[in-house]
């Protein structure tokens, strides 16, 4: 049997939110009139009584008598509940000088008692009342103090009883649920079992016990909560449900025939359709007053039902879908009346079944309370897509499921804090009824973060990783430029893997670097990968010759790293640029330069070697669609000029182009991007040829070493080509201003 927490209800508003949080702790509880207590119920493990509109001393105050419930099970009143258990044992509740509402500190509370296990120092909580406890009974201990309330909380020697005067369920109450967790776990002893899956298992053994083979007539509408119901009763008495699905004529149109098809092939239950259009809209004609449409709803429901399951024989039971806030909002017991629902505060007296069975009577839908909250659908467009035929549609499935999305945002009330967000890659093939205003009416882009936004969340993904003095994130998120947040994420866990395979216990630069190059260049170094002495003096030279040619022009990136250890990715070496800023225009000179640069390794290849092998094919590729891109979409071509001549398709995916011109002028741009590629290899191999003195050392000098950083390859360069090295010459012009300056 499902254990369970009982809330002795004396009118809060804030009932349901105890009932909640409650629930939210995995635990299953019942909320119940003040003076509704159960007493044979062996599954109770605790009381919580709650705050109430009403002073204590008012003389139409709820008041009932503790004495069955006190010394039997755990309680814990709050507010009101708190304000009673004392004045009702003696003592003293006084009106206070103003409502006190909003919040307040936990000032001081006895860190060794169970009520207050984990909760922090000057902890915030809630208080909202008109009265406070003045003084407690001499068998009270008082255990926590705000700093505007002598006695925020209470507890009874000797007893499992305490008394809290500030709302722990407001979320306002930073520890509130931690308070409410050593009540009900530590407390009470509740296992944290109820879940939405255990309430389907034991709903369905309960039906079972309870009708055995008695006959069931469920009245189903279609909506929500009696096809839950009618699903249960299925998977517990089979075919001795018979539903009956009233078609009543105010439903959206197609969904009475969806309604059948669901029950009847997907389920195979037996379903008898009543076309009952007419008769309900006849009796509801000129009525305009809500609650009387109810009303009249509820109790031409049940008569439907009647007669229907009259042809069918003996029928013991009539099952409904109602749920615990239709009975709330009934007005059942002494509750006002929000609004009748049909299937509770609408039945008639007279109802002729043996009994009533509601499965779902005591379930909360706790999703729709959520508000305000926030809907995220990933991947939209898997069932978002146009339902026009170029872009796939024709499914009838996919098509159901947008025309309900639809429909849903429709009836959504904005004033409720309810916020929808979707995410796709493919916004172009997304039906235009969801992007109309009302529904998706704004479309943010989420694109690759910038230097700062790599900054951030390099912070973010290493705030709990240990570092040492040397790192420095700001030359990481430079060098990363391309990678989102995935990679750097990868490339953080990637560092501390380094460090931890080092044994040291902080992360330092090279380690990040190491997962830079892991992550973005081409994996795992891989030494273990023997090459041939040939080919790893053709790597040298192919490597040496693309940082060369970077030395060697203007608008490039500097070098900060030449290798020729192998890749796990099947890289034999690489060579990596790093820009010295953020940029986010290049210019058609950075552009040309960019491509002369990936054409240096296969000139020097030839220069040296006269051959090529296969080490370009990355290089030739890169430097091909740059051409391309330059010449169709930048309007970089002095034989096209400014004409665009492609289009990108997928914007958020691969980035492809494809042409917007005949084959003609396909032909001629190919020769162009050939033209320039080649332009650009003439380039590099004569930049090369004449610096073939200094190509051929370095070269050497990186075959010895395998990998030399960008320092030491600058170093070499301009030792061998004459020229002066910039760092020394600032330190000369600073030191000659130092030395005017003591002059």
């Amino acid at each position: 049997m499902q254990e369970k927490i009982i809330i002795l209800d004396f009118g809060s508003q804030t009932t349901q939110l105890i009932g909640r949080r409650v629930r939210e702790l995995d635990t299953y509880c019942e909320i119940v009139p003040y003076n509704k207590f159960p007493k044979e119920d062996p599954t109770i493990k605790g009381v919580i009584l709650s705050g109430s509109p009403f002073s204590v001393y008012d003389k139409d105050a709820f008041k009932v008598d503790l004495s069955e419930i006190r010394g039997k099970y755990p309680i814990l009143g709050i507010c009101y509940g708190a304000q009673y258990l004392s004045y009702t044992n003696g003592g003293k509740v006084e009106p206070a000088g103003t409502r006190e509402y909003g919040r307040a500190h936990l000032a001081s509370f006895c860190k060794d008692n169970v009520l207050f296990k984990g909760v922090r120092e000057e902890s915030q909580v809630w208080m909202s009342h008109g009265d406070t406890i003045t003084a407690i009974p001499d068998n009270f201990k008082k255990i926590a103090s705000t700093d505007k309330v002598e006695i925020a909380a209470y507890q009874i020697e000797g007893e499992q009883v305490w008394g809290v005067q500030f709302h722990p369920e407001v979320f306002h109450s930073e520890d509130g649920t931690q308070i409410l967790k050593n009540f009900v776990v530590d407390v009470c002893g509740c296992k944290q079992d109820w879940s939405p899956a255990s309430f389907i298992e034991s709903t369905v053994a309960e039906l079972k016990d309870q009708l055995g083979d008695d006959k069931v007539v469920l009245g189903l509408s279609g909506g929500v909560d009696s096809s839950v119901a009618a699903v249960l009763l299925n998977k517990a008495i089979g075919k001795n449900l018979t539903c009956i699905f009233v078609d009543h004529g105010l439903l959206r149109k197609d969904e009475g025939d969806q309604v059948e098809t669901v029950f009847r092939k997907q389920f195979d239950m037996n379903l008898i359709r009543v076309n009952a259009k007419d008769r309900f809209l006849s009796k509801l004609a000129g009525v305009s007053e809500p609650e009387k449409k109810r009303k009249i709803i509820g109790e031409e429901f049940i008569r439907v039902f009647e007669e229907e399951s009259q042809k069918l024989g003996k029928i013991e039971f009539l099952c409904q879908g109602t749920i615990y806030p239709d009975v709330v909002e009934s007005g059942v017991g002494e509750a006002a009346v929000i609004k009748s629902h049909h299937n509770v505060g609408g039945l008639p007296e007279d109802v002729g079944f043996e009994g009533i069975i509601e499965p779902l009577r005591d379930l909360f839908k706790d999703a729709q309370k959520q508000a305000p909250c926030i809907i995220f659908i990933d991947e939209i467009d898997a069932i978002g897509k146009s339902r026009d035929s170029r872009f796939g549609g024709g499914n009838d499935e996919r098509e159901q499921t947008l025309n309900q999305l639809l429909a849903e945002m429709d009836g959504f009330d904005t004033s409720k804090g309810l916020l929808v967000l979707a995410a796709t890659n493919r916004p172009e093939v997304l039906d235009k009824a969801l992007l109309r205003p009302g529904r998706f009416d704004r479309r943010i882009i989420v694109d690759k973060p910038d230097l700062k936004g790599r900054l951030e969340t390099l912070k973010v993904h290493s705030k709990d990783v240990h570092m040492d003095e040397s790192v420095d994130l700001e030359a990481i998120a430079l060098a990363s430029a391309g990678l989102v947040g995935s990679d750097l994420a990868n490339m953080i866990n990637e560092a501390a893997i380094n460090a931890v395979k080092h044994n040291r216990k902080f992360v330092n630069q090279s380690d990040l670097f190491e997962a830079f190059e892991i992550v973005a260049v081409g994996g795992k170094e891989k030494k273990d990968r023997a090459m041939s002495n040939h080919e790893k003096k053709i790597v040298s030279y192919h490597e040496v010759g693309h940082a060369m040619v970077t030395a060697l022009q203007k608008n490039t990136e500097p070098v900060q790293k030449i290798t020729i250890v192998p890749r796990t990715m099947g890289a034999l070496g690489y060579t990596l640029q790093t820009p010295e800023e953020e940029k986010f225009l290049e210019t058609k000179d950075e552009l040309i330069a960019k491509i002369t640069t990936y054409m240096a390794g296969r000139a020097a290849e030839e220069l040296v070697f006269h051959s090529a092998t296969s080490g370009a094919a990355n290089d030739i590729e890169n430097a091909t669609k740059i051409a391309r891109a330059m010449i169709t979409q930048f309007g970089m071509s002095d034989k096209f000029g400014m004409m665009s001549l492609a289009s990108v398709d997928n914007a958020y995916l691969d980035g492809a182009a494809h042409l917007n011109c005949g084959d003609e002028t396909a032909a001629q741009i190919d020769e162009e991007v050939r033209t320039m590629i080649h332009n650009c290899y003439q380039e590099a191999y004569q930049l090369l040829e004449e610096n073939r003195e200094v190509l051929d050392h370095i070269a050497d000098y990186l075959y010895e070493h395998e990998t030399i950083t960008g320092k030491e390859f600058m170093k070499i360069f301009r030792e061998l080509k004459g020229l002066p090295d910039p760092d020394e010459e600032k330190k000369e012009e600073d030191q000659k201003e130092e030395n005017g300056n003591d002059v």
